[in-house]
């Protein structure tokens, strides 16, 4: 809606007045907002404005930058710098393990958390890491579970095993 809003030079809301009924179809939706804005709508038109407007990656990544107060360009150099494993690995937390990487980028936050030394945090991560199968299959791991519980451990959380 911003985007055509702003091809308008309306506001949003006033846009959001003109277009009360928003069809769910997205191609509908456009030639809708487009007429609601007073752009033209023959199909060319539409496929000018579909194809000029922004991804949602692209809208994402503004709004993190201007949210963090930073340049686009900052934003994706620290999107580049994440351990991919961190971007697409699950969310579901069955596969308990991440990369060494992704393991070592949260130390800070973890150590500040857990009121741990980020070098405690670092000692246990390393003794929760395991090689590659046979020594060549995969990449090595980190077992969050492990490392959770030992972390717990520590800060006197939960009791130990011995």
């Amino acid at each position: 809606m911003t985007y055509i809003a702003e091809k308008a030079n309306i506001s949003v809301d006033q846009l959001k007045q003109q277009a009360a009924d928003i069809p769910d179809d997205s191609s509908e939706a456009l030639a809708y907002l487009a007429e609601a804005a007073g752009l033209p709508t023959e199909e060319k038109d539409l496929e000018a404005l579909a194809s000029e407007a922004p991804t949602l990656y692209q809208l994402q990544k503004e709004s993190i930058a201007q949210a963090a107060n930073t340049s686009i360009e900052e934003v994706e150099d620290i999107i580049s710098s994440l351990p991919t494993d961190l971007m697409t690995a699950s969310g579901s937390g069955l596969d308990p393990h991440i990369s060494p990487a992704s393991a070592d980028i949260q130390v800070p936050r973890i150590a500040e958390a857990s009121g741990l030394s980020e070098e405690e945090i670092r000692e246990i991560i390393s003794r929760h890491t395991g090689g590659k199968v046979l020594g060549i299959f995969g990449e090595d791991t980190v077992n969050v579970l492990e490392v959770n519980i030992e972390i717990g451990q520590a800060m006197g959380l939960l009791g130990s095993e011995e």
